[in-house]
């Protein structure tokens, strides 16, 4: 987040604020990963997937 920040620091104060927004978009990379790391695990013990 802070390398979003400065990268685009000559831009202005508005710009800095939307690139450090980036939070939301590493809540939602974590919840992936732990759905991700979910289905690795269910395949690896081979449990049947229901829907």
């Amino acid at each position: 987040m802070v390398e979003r920040v400065v990268t685009v620091r000559q831009r202005g104060k508005v710009q800095m604020a939307l690139a450090g927004t980036i939070v939301v978009e590493m809540v939602f990379d974590v919840f992936l990963q732990l759905v991700q790391a979910r289905a690795f695990w269910q395949a690896a013990w081979r449990k049947e997937s229901k829907w």
